[in-house]
């Protein structure tokens, strides 16, 4: 259930000339000359005087200072937002092109640290319903943020026309094409459009009910407040889970990583009747410590 979002928006203000598919591409050329991404770095079409351009992960390493050059470049707004629910990580940028930029993150820990946090844990918070609300905050269209998410219950898919994709062949050389960009289209019990936050699992299983499960990872060591907002997180998210599948019997299990917290961790969250696997788990630093790098490489 965590939503992974590293994108780029364009804005086109009322009453200027539309930014041009050439010109995005060409700059997005030059920023991406030295790397390759693992999946396809995507353009949308101008959609309600925006554009994303999505899959930046191993393209721009540099979100927020590829945002800024973009926004002095095209003398646009741009937005970076780059969310890993499965860490409560967020950080987004908005530039102005005279250069000014403002950031949000959350939690306030150094971004992409190669060392775990070892002080008290974050009050973590519900990034991805804070993801939504500040960038539609901001003007982006709700479909273009949620641009190719798979979120629970969707009802078929909002057509957000042609882009193009910068994408790597088989002897690594890259090439363009275009490519067809879509939105799910989400409903409220009463069938009305929703805008509630978007529910993204990891594994889900209808057999029996809804079953859903995920691993989410956090640093720090534990407190009585943090982990008693790790079980509201949870609640939340599972609230949101049954409203996406309204009548059905939801079930769902997080297991939680904390490296070498582990056991004060699970201890707390037995305490408060929380699911611990049975089995341990390494103290050694998994992958998200690195989430920055995965899937990057040279050319």
């Amino acid at each position: 259930m965590a939503w992974v979002m590293r994108n780029l928006f364009i804005e086109d203000g009322d009453g200027e000339e539309p930014v041009g598919e050439e010109d995005v591409m060409t700059h997005l050329r030059e920023l991406t000359a030295e790397s390759c991404g693992a999946q396809a770095l995507t353009l949308s079409a101008p959609l309600q005087r925006w554009r994303v351009v999505s899959g930046t992960g191993g393209w721009l390493e540099d979100l927020p200072q590829a945002a800024k050059a973009m926004a002095e470049r095209l003398g646009r707004r741009v937005i970076s937002c780059e969310l890993i629910a499965h860490s409560f990580l967020l950080r987004i940028g908005e530039n102005q092109p005279g250069g000014a930029q403002k950031l949000l993150q959350s939690p306030d820990l150094p971004w992409g640290a190669a060392t775990p946090h070892r002080g008290e844990m974050p009050l973590y918070e519900d990034v991805e319903q804070r993801a939504l609300a500040t960038l539609v905050g901001m003007g982006v269209p709700r479909f273009l943020v949620l641009l190719a998410v798979p979120a629970l219950g969707a009802e078929g898919k909002i057509d957000l026309g042609t882009g193009v994709e910068r994408h790597a062949n088989e002897e690594g050389d890259i090439e363009e094409r275009a490519c067809s960009l879509f939105a799910p289209k989400l409903h409220a019990s009463d069938g009305s459009e929703s805008d509630a936050t978007p529910v993204v699992p990891r594994e889900h299983d209808a057999g029996f009910g809804l079953s859903l499960s995920d691993d989410r990872y956090v640093e720090g060591r534990p407190s009585g407040r943090a982990v008693d907002r790790l079980v509201e997180l949870e609640e939340a998210l599972l609230a949101r889970a049954k409203a996406c599948s309204p009548g059905a019997k939801v079930r769902m299990i997080i297991s939680y990583h904390a490296g070498s917290f582990q056991a004060d961790l699970d201890e707390m969250l037995r305490a408060r009747d929380r699911f611990v696997p049975p089995s341990p788990r390494p103290a050694t630093p998994p992958w998200w410590q690195f989430w920055r790098y995965f899937g990057f490489k040279r050319r």
